[in-house]
C-alpha cells in the first residue's frame, strides 16, 4: 500500500489540530520575558524563558505573541494591579493558546491573559531575598556611615539628562540662591541598560571631589524601577565614599536603593529641599552668630568708651585740681615774698651755706691734709687691699702735697700683722 504524501498545508493543519486537541483550549506557562519589541500594528513579541542555573544557559523557550487587542486588557490588569509594564527580564505567569504558525513553521503562545499575582510575588521575593543578602554582607548601613557634610555644595547628579526629574531637582536648588556646584552624570534609569547605566555613573561620581551623590528619577511602573532593586546597583552605592541620597518617584514602596542609600526621599524635588534647608540653616545660624558677635562688639565698644570718657573727665578734674593747689602755692610763695624778701633770702642763703660746707668737708684734699694717703696701680686702678697690689707691682702713692711713686716688694694681710 502506497503511503501517503502530506502537503505543507495538511501537514500544518494537523499540527494544529493536534495541538488544539492536546490542549484543549488556553493553558498558563510562567517564565521570563526576553527580546520584547513591538510592532507598527501595536502587537508585542517576546521570548519566554526559562530561567537557567547561574552560569548556564536557559533550558527552554518559547515564542509569544500579545496581539494589540489582548495587550490593552492585559495593560488594564497590570495598572489595576500596581503599574507593572512588561518588558524584558520581567517574570510573569501568563495564559494563552498554544498554536501552530504555518508561515514560520513553528509553535506559538498567543497571549491573552496575565497574572499579575505571580509577578508581583516574585520581585517581593526577589527584592526580600536580596536584602537579606545586603543586611548579611553588612551593606544596608554601609553608606549611612558615611558623613555628610554641613554645607553640602558639591553634588553629583545621576538621572537622565533633559528629563522631569533632572529639571525639578536643579530648578529646587536654582531657587534657594545657594552657590551650589552639580556635576550631572547622564544615565538612564529604566530599560535593560539602566542597571549599567547607573553602576558607571556611581563608579564615576565615586572619583571626584563631591560631598553628595543625588539618585533621581520620576515615577514610573514596578517594572519602570526594576533598576533600583538590582543587586549590583545596591553594592555600588554600599561601597560609595560619599552619602547618596536618593529621590525616587514613588509613594508606596522603597526601592532596594532606598534602603541601601544614606536618605531616601519620596520625589526628586523633595531630595533638593532638604539640601537646601540643610544649607541654608547652616548659613543662618552663621549669619546669627555674626549678628550676635557683632551686638556684643558693640556693646563692649559702648562700655570702653565710656570708660576712656570717665577716665578723661577724672585725669582733667585731677589736672585742674593740681594746678589749681600749685597756683595757690606760688600766690603764698608770692605773698611771702612780697611781706618779708629779706628774710626768705636769709633762709635760702643759710640753707646753701650748710650744703657748701658739707661738700667742703667731702673734698678728698682735706681728707689727705689730715694724713691719708691713696694708692692706684699704674694703670690706675684703686688700691683697696694686699691682693690689688702684687710683688714687683710699680705703684702710685698720692698725699696732701703731691705723689709718690714706689714698687711693691712685698704684701701682709691683717693677719700676718697680727
Amino acid at each position: 500500500m502506497e503511503t501517503h504524501t502530506h502537503s505543507v498545508a495538511e501537514l500544518n493543519a494537523q499540527i494544529s489540530d493536534a495541538l488544539r486537541d492536546a490542549f484543549g483550549g488556553d493553558v498558563w506557562v510562567h517564565g521570563e520575558i526576553h527580546g520584547w519589541k513591538m510592532s507598527a500594528r501595536g502587537h508585542a513579541y517576546f521570548t519566554l524563558v526559562e530561567p537557567g542555573t547561574l552560569g548556564r544557559p536557559s533550558e527552554a523557550t518559547l515564542s509569544v505573541v500579545l496581539f494589540a487587542g489582548n495587550k490593552r486588557a492585559v495593560d488594564h490588569v497590570l495598572g489595576k494591579a500596581g503599574g507593572l509594564a512588561l518588558e524584558d527580564g520581567l517574570a510573569v505567569r501568563i495564559r494563552g493558546e498554544v498554536v501552530f504558525y504555518p508561515p514560520q513553521g513553528r509553535i506559538q503562545l498567543r497571549m491573552t491573559a496575565i497574572d499579575p499575582r505571580h509577578t508581583l510575588g516574585q520581585l517581593a521575593a526577589d527584592r526580600d531575598h536580596l536584602l537579606r543578602t545586603l543586611a548579611t554582607d553588612g551593606l544596608l548601613e554601609a553608606n549611612r556611615r558615611r558623613t555628610l557634610s554641613p554645607v553640602p555644595l558639591r553634588l553629583g547628579l545621576v538621572t537622565s539628562d533633559g528629563s522631569a526629574a533632572a529639571h525639578d531637582t536643579l530648578e529646587e536648588l536654582a531657587a534657594s540662591g545657594h552657590r551650589w556646584q552639580v556635576t550631572l552624570f547622564d544615565t538612564r534609569v529604566q530599560g535593560i541598560t539602566a542597571v549599567d547605566g547607573l553602576v558607571a555613573s556611581l563608579t564615576a561620581a565615586a572619583r571626584l571631589d563631591l560631598d553628595a551623590v543625588l539618585v533621581v528619577r520620576g515615577g514610573g511602573s514596578r517594572s519602570d524601577l526594576a533598576a533600583f532593586d538590582h543587586e549590583a546597583v545596591a553594592r555600588t552605592v554600599a561601597a560609595m565614599p560619599h552619602p547618596v541620597l536618593t529621590g525616587i518617584g514613588h509613594e508606596t514602596d522603597e526601592s532596594v536603593l532606598d534602603h541601601v542609600a544614606y536618605r531616601a526621599f519620596k520625589t526628586p524635588t523633595a531630595c533638593a529641599a532638604f539640601l537646601c534647608e540643610r544649607v541654608g540653616g547652616v548659613l543662618a545660624g552663621v549669619e546669627e552668630a555674626g549678628r550676635r558677635v557683632g551686638a556684643r562688639a558693640r556693646a563692649m565698644l559702648d562700655h570702653h568708651d565710656s570708660a576712656v570718657r570717665s577716665a578723661g573727665n577724672r585725669i582733667a578734674s585731677g589736672a585742674r585740681a593740681t594746678v589749681e593747689i600749685s597756683d595757690a602755692r606760688l600766690s603764698e610763695l608770692a605773698r611771702m615774698l612780697e611781706r618779708d624778701p629779706a628774710r626768705v633770702l636769709d633762709t635760702a642763703e643759710r640753707r646753701v651755706e650748710g650744703i657748701e660746707r658739707h661738700v667742703a668737708a667731702l673734698d678728698p684734699v682735706r681728707v689727705l691734709a689730715r694724713g691719708w694717703s691713696i694708692t692706684r696701680t699704674a694703670d690706675g686702678t684703686l688700691v683697696r687691699s694686699t691682693g690689688d697690689a702684687e710683688p714687683g707691682a710699680p705703684l702710685v702713692t698720692r698725699v696732701a702735697d703731691g705723689a709718690i711713686h714706689s714698687t711693691t716688694d712685698r704684701t701682709e694681710t691683717s693677719d700676718d700683722l697680727a
